[in-house]
């Protein structure tokens, strides 16, 4: 058969299936497919055939998906499949559980110090034995507020900064009870506000951001708002209604209650705030924390566990997909790869989410990672 033959009937054939032409298309002069059937060969002799037989949807459907000059698929990876996706599971829950497990046993040892008059405090204060702290920020605060310097509020801070520089803000993210009472209220996470404004286009360009980083400059605001009305009024004001603070304000409150009969109007009021809060400040722990923004003042020296991306394996580097699923989890809104963000590296909280969710596992937190 000739190859003016073979395309009447492969006309004839979309025809009766009323098939587009998109698959057929990729037959043209000079395609591999055509050259392969030219010539009265075998192999074209037996593709009409099997054509009649009634398969040739099956062909037009195998067609649109291959690439005639190469000989592969056009068919890309270009993010993490449903397959993919549930292979990870194990890895974000064990992750998940290992940072909600040391979020849980600091309140767990407040509220049994509290029970059994043992106690070694909260965080916003703590103690062992003679020595005594506060949280950095409160420190910070009661030397403004009394406008002196005294040396257990510096040594609060100077252990906070060192604490910050070796480990940057792994506190917000495995210490800190706040993100877990956002999630136990609302099942809802920073990632959730910063998807919100990508998808209205509400998210600054890279060249808008601030030396401070896009999370950065907001939370440095609050921050000087913080010490400012700590100056003005004598009095750390922030602490009334510090979100941490009224989480182990809520667990006394709820200790009075079932161990001394106390109903106090704190079992109300404080989860209150607390939900208000979270509510209305979507992203408090990203953009609007001022002990955040603390500890980030240290955490641009950090240089220990920094999220490492392999190009080799990354999808979006290594082939180009549009793979965007480290970016897509994280709280931070850090992008590890395109750096289309609007947080900053140094606003990475070592959740290792982006980690747990990359589909090749491409992310890595190593100790230090190797300058290139």
């Amino acid at each position: 058969m000739s190859a003016e033959g073979f395309t009447e009937l492969g006309t004839i054939q979309l025809r009766k299936t009323e098939q587009p032409a998109k698959g057929l298309e990729r037959f043209d002069e000079g395609s591999d497919g055509f050259r392969g059937f030219a010539g009265g060969s075998e192999e074209f002799d037996r593709e009409p055939e099997r054509s009649s037989a009634g398969s040739s949807e099956e062909s037009i459907e195998e067609l649109e998906g291959f690439d005639a000059e190469s000989g592969e698929s056009d068919e890309r990876p270009d993010g993490p499949s449903e397959e993919r996706s549930a292979s990870l599971r194990p890895r974000r829950m064990h992750t998940r559980a290992m940072r909600a497990a040391t979020a849980f046993a600091v309140v767990a040892v407040y509220g049994i110090g509290i029970a059994l008059n043992t106690g070694l405090g909260s965080l916003s204060a703590w103690g062992v034995g003679g020595i005594a702290a506060v949280c950095p920020l409160g420190a910070l605060e009661t030397m403004i507020a009394g406008r002196v310097v005294l040396p257990l509020p510096l040594v609060a801070i100077a252990l906070a900064a060192l604490a910050a520089v070796l480990l940057g803000r792994a506190f917000c993210s495995w210490v800190c009870p706040v993100p877990w009472a956002r999630e136990l209220v609302f099942n809802r996470q920073e990632r959730d506000a910063f998807a919100a404004d990508r998808k209205k286009g509400r998210v600054p360009a890279k060249r808008g951001r601030s030396r401070f980083g896009g999370n950065g400059a907001p939370a440095l605001g609050v921050l000087g708002v913080t010490l400012a009305t700590t100056l003005v009024f004598g009095f750390p004001v922030f602490c009334l209604v510090c979100p941490i603070g009224l989480v182990f304000a809520t667990v006394f409150a709820l200790i009075r209650l079932v161990a001394f009969n106390e109903l106090v109007i704190d079992v109300i009021v404080f989860p209150a705030l607390i939900v208000l809060e979270l509510a209305v400040l979507r992203k408090w722990c990203a953009t609007l924390c001022p002990v955040g923004a603390l500890l980030g003042l240290f955490a641009r020296f950090n240089r220990t566990f920094a999220p490492t991306v392999d190009k080799g394996k990354c999808l979006a580097v290594s082939e180009g997909s549009s793979c965007d699923a480290c970016h897509a989890a994280c709280n931070s809104d850090i992008d590890l790869v395109r750096d289309a963000g609007t947080g900053a590296l140094h606003d990475c909280t070592k959740c290792r989410e982006c980690a747990d969710h990359c589909p090749v596992s491409a992310i890595s937190f190593p100790w230090r990672a190797s300058e290139k």
